[in-house]
């Protein structure tokens, strides 16, 4: 079994800043990295808007423990999952923590399939770093999204499937963050349909929900580009 590497990001007084050679001392940076993710600065500074979490400060106060958004980045060599939260207020800010886990690429296993899998992933702590265990990959099930929303799963497939096959981006729009909580059924819907594309073609197919600063993810050039 291969196992991932672990990153955790937030608020904190604590933590590895931005990489090496950028020391943060209090403030937004990453709390912790396995190696060798830790000591690659360019890999981290390209994963650090997947793991940011860029809501307004409202939006995570009304929602808090239930909010919940999800990336998935190819970087390199490994493809990124990452899970984002709401934590608790840092110096009376609103406060964020993700975790990601990073596989190489090319194996047969999809990291997509944790995708809306948050029991998987960490919530907020502080001090060090739990223990982890690795996930189980080839266990996918997404009731949700086919028993209940059959005809929104089609559509979503149809349409990811399209933008894949075209190199085009494919934009999500709601009308309520309540979309991104804990157990709605958009994450679902796209884990699902990312999964049904074709091996070939979902390779390099990255996911961002919710997307606060669209055009860290779509401006050509721009450090989530690549």
């Amino acid at each position: 079994m291969v196992h991932p590497v672990h990153i955790r990001r937030g608020l904190s007084d604590q933590g590895i800043g931005e990489g090496p050679g950028a020391p943060i001392g209090y403030g937004e940076q990453y709390l912790h990295a396995d190696s060798p993710v830790a000591e690659d600065g360019e890999l981290l500074r390209t994963l650090r808007p997947w793991m940011a979490l860029d809501l307004p400060a409202r939006v995570q106060e009304d929602y808090r423990e239930r909010l919940e958004g999800w990336s998935m980045v190819e970087i390199g060599q490994r493809v990124f999952v990452t899970r984002l939260g709401w934590a608790p207020p840092f110096d009376r800010r609103q406060a964020y923590f993700s975790h990601a886990m990073g596989w190489p690429t090319g194996g047969h296993a999809d990291p997509g399939a944790l995708l809306g899998r948050t029991a998987a992933f960490e919530a907020s702590w502080s001090g060090s770093p739990p223990s982890t265990s690795t996930p189980e990959l080839s266990r996918f099930s997404l009731p949700w999204a086919l028993s209940e929303h059959q005809e929104a799963a089609q559509v979503m497939l149809a349409h990811m499937l399209a933008s894949a096959s075209s190199g085009a981006v494919l934009i999500l729009a709601t009308r309520r963050y309540g979309s991104f909580t804990v157990g709605a059924p958009l994450t679902g819907l796209v884990a699902f349909s990312r999964a049904a594309l074709p091996a070939d073609v979902r390779r390099g197919y990255n996911v961002r929900l919710p997307a606060g600063q669209p055009e860290l993810y779509l401006t050509p050039g721009s450090p989530a580009r690549g």
